[in-house]
């Protein structure tokens, strides 16, 4: 299982999301600017956020006290345009990460 409670301000935006994924394939998706690259990369440990937790199973990725670089994080990161799919008339982002 992830588990995720992150905040980053970048600029005028800020990335405050928390959840809780079991195993498996979990999609995230949503508008362009809401955060997806910012959250994808906070978890591969590509950007550091400002506050929270990141961890996968028992293991602490990012916390206030730990911040595991990408290498070591074992986990990799994908992205792909999906073509054959449309929201709201756009081409949407589709990221996986093991």
């Amino acid at each position: 299982m992830i588990s995720v409670n992150v905040q980053k301000q970048q600029g005028d935006f800020t990335l405050d999301v928390s959840f809780d994924a079991p195993r498996g394939v979990t999609a995230i998706f949503g508008r362009s600017g809401s955060g997806k690259t910012t959250l994808i990369n906070a978890i591969a440990g590509l950007v550091t956020p400002d506050t929270g937790r990141i961890s996968l199973s028992d293991r602490v990725l990012f916390d206030l006290s730990r911040n595991l670089p990408p290498r070591r994080r074992k986990l990799g990161v994908s992205r792909c345009t999906v073509v054959s799919a449309s929201y709201r008339g756009q081409k949407p982002d589709v990221w996986w990460a093991v």
